[in-house]
């Protein structure tokens, strides 16, 4: 059994969905559809009941769900314990990592690791609100994600890698009527009070990126505003100015999924910034190997969105 597919079939059973499965495993429907569809055929039994409601699990889905997450606690344990004894070859350091463009550069990041240390990142995308508990939950070793949802959480240590800068992404051409307070790396700089009078494209109220960016707007100051739409990320929002439907406010951290040839890139004059850091379990004993590794980890990614703008 491949553990994407246990991975794959555990979730769809949690969350009673596909679409929801993929939305939280950052995968596509399709993958996660022919991966069931694959272990079913194989095993000759139906592991769900597809039906309006979503993937209800069948008794052998039951069956199935329950030793799929033993088999992949064994593995993680297993894991663990093989590292800790230096019988694995190449050692693996677990990374839950909230949706960000640095994660494109896995590949990169990875060959240079293996090369320096002889470790490796098996960097998973998880949900903001899902960090924590992925923490606790012994899988992860590390996490990369916003220093805001640390707060309070004293079973962890963190420290910052990157700080990320605050951006008005807008259809390439459109005129929008802002003050321009001059320029950074030849991007305009416009005051983020000016823009609430754009056709705005907005994240969902319940997503954490949308806190940040009414208290960057002020938006509990002005009732009057509404947005033209509202998305789910943003991916989305990025998504719907790229096809001309209006302007978004972003973190420069996820300019690397935009076309900018289809776009207007502003910095919005603030003092506010995203810091995303590491964070790891008080205690956590670490090997010199795998201090360089997450040493060098952090570098990297702290250069390259040191050069997102550039």
């Amino acid at each position: 059994m491949k553990s994407r597919e246990l991975e794959y079939i555990l979730t769809v059973a949690q969350e009673g969905s596909i679409a929801r499965a993929a939305e939280k495993l950052y995968v596509g429907q399709p993958a996660i559809s022919k991966a069931i569809s694959s272990v079913e055929k194989s095993l000759d039994l139906q592991l769900f009941i597809r039906d309006r409601t979503g993937m209800i699990p069948t008794e052998a889905g039951i069956i199935y769900a329950e030793y799929a997450r033993r088999i992949l606690e064994i593995d993680r344990q297993m894991r663990e314990n093989l590292r800790e004894h230096g019988e694995m070859r190449t050692r693996e350091i677990r990374i839950a990592m909230t949706l960000n463009a640095l994660s494109l550069r896995n590949r990169e990041l990875n060959q240079l690791l293996s090369e320096k240390t002889g470790y490796t990142l098996r960097m998973d995308n998880v949900l903001t609100k899902d960090i924590i508990d992925a923490m606790r939950s012994g899988y992860y070793d590390y996490a990369v994600c916003p220093e805001r949802i640390l707060s309070g959480q004293k079973e962890f240590t963190y420290i910052p890698i990157y700080k990320s800068k605050w951006l008005l992404i807008a259809p390439k051409g459109l005129p929008i009527s802002v003050e321009i307070l001059g320029e950074k790396h030849g991007i305009p700089i416009v005051v983020p009070g000016q823009i609430r009078k754009l056709e705005l494209i907005m994240q969902e109220d319940s997503t954490n990126v949308r806190k940040e960016i009414d208290i960057l707007l002020r938006l509990d100051d002005h009732p009057e505003f509404h947005p033209k739409m509202v998305v789910a990320n943003s991916m989305l929002a990025i998504e719907e100015v790229t096809n001309g439907a209006g302007c978004a406010v972003i973190s420069d951290t996820f300019l690397a999924f935009a076309d900018k040839e289809k776009i207007d890139i502003y910095i919005l004059d603030t003092d506010m910034v995203v810091t995303t850091c590491l964070a790891y379990r008080k205690g956590r004993q670490q090997s010199g190997a795998e201090k360089v590794c997450i040493q060098t980890m952090c570098r990297y990614l702290h250069d390259h969105n040191d050069n997102i703008l550039r």
